[in-house]
């Protein structure tokens, strides 16, 4: 599993063992995020008070370009999305 030849076509089976496919889909979500609001389940602070159900967008672009958080972050490295990686890369909190 995780091997395809150059002679055989992808079929749906072959996807989850693409780990560098998956390592690049990763990398464009985190690029161009889809960010819906979420909605506060209770009172709380975030860089203001912020009233249970309230919608509050959080910034995963933000989050995603800090040079403090990730090396090199407009560069496109999709192994740092692959799962040895991305261990390392979770350890500190943002």
């Amino acid at each position: 599993m995780g091997r395809t030849s150059r002679d055989q076509l992808i079929v749906e089976h072959d996807v989850r063992g693409l780990i560098y496919l998956e390592a690049c889909i990763r990398k464009a979500f985190w690029l161009h995020t889809y960010n819906p609001p979420r909605i506060a389940m209770v009172d709380t602070t975030i860089a203001n008070v912020t009233p249970k159900g309230s919608q509050v967008i959080l910034s995963y672009v933000g989050l995603g370009w800090k040079p403090r958080v990730w090396q090199d972050p407009l560069e496109f490295h999709p192994e740092r999305h692959l799962p040895a990686v991305a261990a390392v890369a979770a350890g500190p909190a943002l």
